[in-house]
């Protein structure tokens, strides 16, 4: 099988993303290097080759192997992959697969995966990947992650054409299956004794994957491998086969045509990497709007205001505009370091305690922070909880303005 690269079975090795050398552009005109179309896309390895694509492999199949058990960790993985797909059979919808496993991967819930270098899989066939993938480095570097039998993270859809390599063919050792004809082989390897590890994901979205697991299970040579990939103690066999059997006829692909299939684990690959990163921007910022609004409350608190004498106990406290600007310390309500000789003028012009006339007034939410800078804004949502509403006529910060309004309701 080949792709052009892709979330989980094209690069699942790296979180989604490809995994081996940079991706080059190499000239193929050799008189003249400007030539724009003598431009091919390449690899950097050892040697610069052009090249089309990778070889995703799909599965390994052996006799005689004695695998390790797959870790814990990863038996995790695979019941939650089993268990996603179910809520995907147990939902139909118009949406291809591609899209619809996108769906879960953005879900808030979904678990943080974090994927081996080269892929999932048991550590046998995982040294196996690995060796492969150091020796066709120096030559092709076809071979780039794990097979896609043990994609858990994001399992692809299935192809229509595949190629074996078999060293029992006679020569070329390899021929072009159609899928069809890709069960009927491994139906009689299982036969003569091969077992090799299958992804959940054929087996209950795929027609005939079915058979193939439960020749598997059946398989006497087969059942020390099928315990190391499919433990009995953890249950998947029987959730495999339970969910298999009430979905009897898999993902039903509702599309009229299949064309641009190939192109659709670039294109999830992409809207995946953009949702993660909006999704990480937005809870920076709220985690910002949280800090500062913590930050603006402790900096900003009001105090219980006394009503002043002649004023009835709770009433406002309001300060009035100042009718003589050039008595005050220039031009603004009257502060600390203005002369008290020119505050006392000005505060005995100030209108009653009881009247609105104000540079601090109620208002309505809507227009209570239009005035204000950006600084002080979120000092007045904040206020605004306990005082109904409030709106500040001059642009003096919060915490400025209510020391002279205590002052102002102090000295009349």
């Amino acid at each position: 099988r080949t792709s052009t690269g892709g979330v989980g079975g094209a690069g699942q090795g790296a979180g989604g993303r490809v995994v081996g050398p940079r991706t080059v552009l190499w000239q193929y005109d050799k008189e003249n290097a400007m030539n724009n179309r003598g431009l091919v896309m390449a690899y950097e390895e050892s040697t610069v080759r052009p090249v089309v694509s990778d070889i995703d492999a799909i599965l390994i199949g052996s006799r005689g192997v004695v695998f390790q058990h797959l870790p814990p960790a990863q038996v995790k993985q695979v019941h939650w992959c089993c268990e996603e797909i179910q809520q995907i059979l147990d939902s139909p919808s118009e949406e291809p697969w591609v899209s619809r496993w996108l769906e879960v991967l953005k879900q808030p819930s979904s678990p943080q995966h974090r994927i081996p270098p080269g892929g999932f899989g048991d550590p046998t066939s995982h040294s196996f990947m690995e060796s492969l993938m150091n020796k066709m480095q120096g030559t092709s570097g076809a071979v780039r992650h794990g097979a896609e039998c043990s994609n858990f993270y994001f399992p692809q859809e299935l192809d229509d054409e595949y190629l074996v390599i078999w060293d029992q063919f006679s020569p070329p050792y390899w021929r072009s299956f159609s899928q069809k004809e890709l069960q009927s082989f491994l139906l009689k390897r299982i036969a003569d004794g091969y077992s090799f590890p299958v992804n959940p994901k054929w087996v209950l979205c795929d027609k005939g994957w079915l058979s193939i697991f439960e020749a598997l299970l059946a398989s006497e040579q087969a059942q020390a491998s099928m315990e190391a990939w499919f433990p009995s103690a953890s249950g998947l066999r029987e959730l495999i086969l339970s969910i298999a059997r009430t979905h009897p006829e898999g993902f039903i692909d509702r599309r009229a045509s299949r064309e641009g299939v190939d192109l659709d684990p670039d294109r999830a690959e992409m809207l995946l990497r953009r949702h993660r990163s909006l999704q990480r921007a937005k809870r920076k910022l709220q985690a910002l709007k949280r800090l500062r609004g913590t930050t603006a409350l402790r900096s900003t608190k009001p105090e219980r205001l006394d009503a002043a004498p002649g004023g009835s106990p709770g009433a406002g406290v309001s300060v009035g505009s100042c009718s003589t600007p050039g008595s005050c310390s220039k031009g603004r309500l009257p502060s600390t370091a203005s002369s008290p000789a020119n505050d006392a003028d000005c505060f005995s012009k100030a209108s009653p305690i009881r009247e609105p006339r104000s540079s601090v007034r109620f208002s309505s939410r809507a227009s209570s922070a239009k005035s204000l800078r950006r600084s002080d804004r979120h000092s007045a949502r904040r206020l605004a909880s306990p005082l109904k509403s409030l709106s500040i006529t001059r642009s003096e910060p919060l915490k400025t303005n209510m020391r002279v309004h205590r002052r102002a309701a102090h000295q009349s």
